[in-house]
């Protein structure tokens, strides 16, 4: 399956590479044993080092009790779940969480190919490109998140990747560096690309952001799962100014596949009032859309991220 075009792929080329800030001593002191474990991680048998990072997602389920309250609390309130189906789900959780970062660990272009995945909703990329529009995906930490790039990669599908500036530059370049897969895709920092991000979807380049989070006092007040929530407006904000779709996207495991749907696409055209109103329009049924999503998915969802932090 592939949705690849030439126009798509120079337009990736077209976004600057990311520049790292010289790291400091303390900065090698905590890259060291990160990257020999992640190596370790990398070189062992998958079986062995999932069975690895899932013992260690127990170790650290022991020792992050208050967190674990929080979650099993905001579970209840969300879930409408007993304390036990709470604790089973987040245990589930805790797993999916490890999963994620050994799918980064052995994400390379030279890795073995992925099978079984489906793709539900992505002709739809196609439509887009023809009319010249570009595509916000606007995602979540659900699934196996990290492993998406590398889904996208077998497929053919070059996009641009939003991500967080991380405090130790070594470590925001190993991720970034597996994230791209040798470059095919482009990493923009969430500070420092948003110019880049303007131009890139201006042309008709699909750019996915993860949504699903907490951005403090500066976020709108949404629900999210039915809880008001502080909730990012750069997703809307960037398809109303470049003209472009914002389509909810998520990526689930299925008990022998990788699930990866697009939703039906939000045309921010079609929303009536004044720029601040179209805003908070976007953003409401981008939340609505998420939150449906983790409904049906609770324990591949990462919890611990305390979404609710925020008073807004």
């Amino acid at each position: 399956m592939s949705h690849n075009s030439p126009d798509q792929e120079e337009l990736i080329k077209t976004l600057p590479e990311i520049s790292y800030g010289k790291p400091k001593f303390k900065h090698r002191l905590e890259y060291l044993p990160f990257i020999i474990f992640s190596t370790f991680l990398e070189v062992l048998p998958l079986s062995l080092s999932r069975f690895f990072v899932h013992r260690l997602a127990d170790f650290a389920r022991l020792f992050l009790k208050k967190r674990n309250e929080l979650s099993i609390e905001m579970m209840g309130k969300t879930l409408k779940s007993s304390p036990k189906e709470a604790s089973d789900t987040l245990k589930k959780s805790y797993y999916n969480f490890a999963d994620n970062w050994l799918s980064l660990c052995k994400n390379r272009p030279n890795g073995a190919q992925e099978k079984n995945i489906n793709f539900h909703g992505f002709d739809f990329l196609k439509k887009a490109h023809k009319e010249g529009r570009g595509v916000v995906i606007s995602t979540a930490h659900l699934g196996h998140w990290e492993y998406v790039p590398r889904l996208l990669y077998q497929a053919k599908i070059p996009v641009a990747i939003m991500a967080t500036v991380q405090h130790n530059p070594l470590c925001d370049k190993y991720f970034n560096e597996r994230r791209s897969l040798g470059g095919y895709h482009r990493i923009l920092h969430n500070r420092l690309g948003v110019r880049h991000s303007l131009s890139f979807l201006k042309k008709g380049g699909i750019l996915l952001i993860l949504a699903d989070i907490d951005i403090g006092p500066k976020g709108l007040r949404i629900p999210f799962m039915g809880i008001p929530a502080s909730t990012p407006k750069w997703p809307a904000e960037l398809s109303l100014r470049t003209n472009s779709y914002l389509v909810v996207g998520h990526n689930h495991k299925a008990d022998h596949s990788h699930e990866i749907t697009l939703n039906e696409p939000i045309d921010p055209h079609l929303l009536e009032g004044n720029k601040d109103d179209k805003v908070h329009e976007l953003s409401h049924q981008m939340n609505n859309q998420l939150s449906e999503i983790i409904f049906q998915h609770p324990e591949q969802w990462f919890w611990l991220q305390r979404r609710w932090k925020s008073k807004v």
